[in-house]
């Protein structure tokens, strides 16, 4: 935690008036958590090779989730929208388990878009989004 003092003087100084006062108040920084300075060294080769293996051709990329310690969580694959008619965006946990899939396509009902609604919520929990990498490595 970081603790920076701002420091402002006011008004302006003529030869017919004194400066005035310096106003000076703290404010607290917190630091985001840090992550990896190699975000591959956090991810095993073969979640890896997973999260980037799809048919869709073009760029795509992958984006690491990570907890308040610092942790992937969550990597998300997503595929390339200018290649992909129907782009796939796959949420895996850790262990290269497939938590949810979806792809670029009008949600049938208002029950099933709450439903996947509900779901990315309940994934998301506890992570933020951390990097972007690119596919292929």
């Amino acid at each position: 935690m970081w603790t920076i003092i701002l420091i402002a003087c006011g008004g302006s100084v003529t030869p017919s008036s004194a400066p005035e006062p310096v106003v000076a108040e703290a404010v607290t920084v917190v630091e985001p958590v840090a992550a990896a300075a190699e975000p591959m060294m956090d991810l095993s080769e073969a979640l890896w090779d997973q999260a980037c293996a799809n048919s869709c051709p073009g760029p795509r990329s992958i984006e690491l989730w990570r907890n308040e310690q610092g942790e992937i969580g969550r990597v998300l694959f997503k595929g390339d929208l200018m290649q992909c008619s129907h782009v796939m965006h796959v949420w895996y946990d850790t262990a290269g388990n497939e938590l949810f899939s979806a792809s670029d396509r009008p949600i049938g009902s208002v029950e099933e878009g709450a439903r996947i609604r509900q779901t990315l919520i309940d994934i998301k929990a506890g992570y933020a989004e951390a990097e972007t990498l690119s596919c292929p490595r």
